[in-house]
């Protein structure tokens, strides 16, 4: 809360790894992080895509936009809202890298 109230930009990831980390689920990640920072829907897409990829300066990742690599996930549900509702549970209906089906 400090840091949001701050007006700094919040970035949520998994951090998997066998040792210390057994989390590998960004659903997960983004439920607890609008549960417990109280973030907003849009706050939360943003800390899973946008803010991480302009952190590492990869202004081509984590955002829609003509010209971007398109790496996405297709889900079906009502509202962005029910995936973060999810938990991880369900899997995407589709996958997609530098827009191209992977489940072809």
């Amino acid at each position: 809360r400090p840091f949001k109230k701050a007006g700094c930009a919040i970035a949520l990831a998994t951090d998997f790894n066998p040792g210390s980390c057994r989390v590998d689920n960004l659903s997960f990640i983004a439920t607890l992080g609008a549960l417990h920072c109280h973030l907003t829907t849009a706050e939360t897409m943003a800390a899973i895509t946008y803010v991480p990829a302009q952190s590492l300066k990869l202004d081509s990742k984590g955002h829609l936009a003509e010209g971007a690599d398109a790496y996405f996930l297709i889900y079906d549900y009502k509202n962005i809202g029910d995936w973060i509702a999810d938990l991880g549970q369900t899997p995407p209906n589709g996958v997609y890298i530098r827009g191209e089906s992977a489940l072809d």
